[in-house]
């Protein structure tokens, strides 16, 4: 299993679903603040508090950006 440490995390490392869920935990305890890329269609931020968020976001990604993109942690 791969270690995460949040600390030390580049800004520009796109995770993929089964790191974020990781990161926020199986239990929903845990809140991060995501920066959202798609190239030609641009960048926002979002928001999760459980594993059914980052789960969508991830599956959100996946099918309206399926040319590269991503998010990470911001």
């Amino acid at each position: 299993m791969k270690k995460i440490n949040l600390k030390n995390l580049p800004m520009d490392e796109v995770l993929d679903k089964s790191e974020l869920k990781k990161i926020v935990g199986g239990n929903g305890s845990g809140c991060q603040n995501w920066y959202c890329y798609c190239p030609g269609q641009g960048s926002w931020t979002t928001y999760t508090c459980s594993f059914a968020e980052a789960d969508y976001l991830h599956a959100t990604m996946q099918e309206n950006c399926p040319w590269g993109g991503g998010c990470g942690l911001i």
